[in-house]
């Protein structure tokens, strides 16, 4: 009897040649769904799901998609993106519950198949301010905290940090789709009443963002970049890989979906009925999402209906019954459109855009 010898194809799938899933979403930073953000606020995404952090009476600092990354002789990939921290106007002097950090939340349903497990996180940095920063990890409670410390040791180039540890095996911690599993900050600034008491050990706390040592970014109109950041089962940190662009999108659309309509004049968004002045759609999501998002849009005068018969401009825009699915969207229209069925179209060539949110 003759046995034929099969041969397993190369499948071209990031992760497969070492066997370690990257536990980000989308750590190459391709997607800034609302586009780079000035002055920007407390608690506001900038990346897909990187979001800010901080209270602070003076600093004031953007946070943009920028092209400067890793060479692929360096890391080992070609990124196209880095996220870039730039502070505007600095702030000297720093008071003891002062505290500046950007902060990835991973989904409880994510965080389960770490949970207890060793793991190593690494990405790549750069800043012209030397010294030494911290990753902070805290559950959802915020009582349970990490301090990761590493060091920037070369001013205005690439380096890449790596941090490996063993997660919690005490403390509470949450594991479903609707929860936040794990918090990671990276801390910028943190005032002496914001500190812990150790590093790299777990311990209790009550929001605490790193230890005394940490640099103070905002002292100066210093820049802060990183870009290839990877969470991993295991203690050692494989070349960065990302998914492909398409799962890169999917995976952020579960959380956030920004509906741009910038193609051309009078694009179509959605299509239903007419009841006077009000103008009636169900918007279609392009997938369910990860809870009932809040929906957001541009003003109504950025949106018109349409019945074949006339066009009319839109004076009033709601949103309601949200489900993971769709939302039921009303543009209320300065004059009354007379067929049954109406388009709602992007108004000309008005900065039009509608975007569903469902992240912590």
């Amino acid at each position: 009897m003759s046995v034929t010898k099969v041969t397993t194809p190369v499948i071209d799938s990031p992760g497969l040649e070492s066997g370690q899933r990257n536990f980000i979403i989308d750590g190459d930073f391709t997607q800034f769904p609302e586009g780079d953000k000035t002055s920007v606020a407390s608690g506001v995404y900038t990346s897909a799901l990187l979001r800010t952090d901080h209270s602070t009476s003076t600093g004031v600092y953007n946070v943009t998609q920028d092209t400067d990354v890793p060479t692929q002789a360096e890391s080992g990939h070609q990124s196209s993106y880095s996220t870039k921290v730039t502070v505007t106007t600095s702030d000297t002097s720093i008071a003891s519950t002062e505290f500046l950090s950007l902060i990835y939340f991973m989904t409880g349903s994510d965080f389960k198949n770490l949970h207890k497990k060793e793991c190593t996180i690494s990405f790549w940095v750069k800043s012209p301010l030397i010294g030494q920063y911290y990753v902070t990890l805290t559950n959802s409670s915020a009582n349970r905290y990490y301090h990761a410390p590493y060091t920037i040791s070369t001013a205005n180039t690439w380096e890449k940090v790596t941090i490996t540890l063993t997660m919690d095996t005490s403390g509470g911690w949450l594991f479903t789709d609707a929860d936040r599993g794990l918090r990671i900050l990276f801390v910028l600034m943190s005032g002496s009443g914001k500190h812990g008491s150790g590093a790299s050990a777990w311990e209790d706390g009550a929001d605490d963002y790193g230890l005394s040592g940490q640099v103070n970014f905002l002292a100066s109109t210093y820049t802060w970049q990183i870009s290839q950041f990877q969470m991993v089962l295991g203690s050692t940190a494989p070349t960065f890989t990302s998914e492909p662009i398409a799962t890169v999108k999917d995976q952020v659309d579960w959380y956030v979906q920004r509906y741009n309509y910038d193609s051309v004049s009078g694009e179509r968004v959605a299509e239903g009925h007419v009841d006077g002045t009000n103008n009636d759609a169900v918007f279609q999501f392009r997938r369910e999402m990860r809870g009932i998002p809040t929906v957001t849009s541009t003003a109504s005068g950025t949106f018109s209906a349409n019945d074949s018969l006339l066009t009319a401009n839109g004076s009033a825009i709601s949103f309601s019954l949200e489900s993971i699915r769709n939302v039921k969207l009303r543009l209320t229209a300065s004059a009354t459109t007379s067929g049954e069925g109406i388009v709602i179209l992007r108004d000309g060539t008005d900065t039009s855009w509608i975007m569903a949110d469902a992240r912590h």
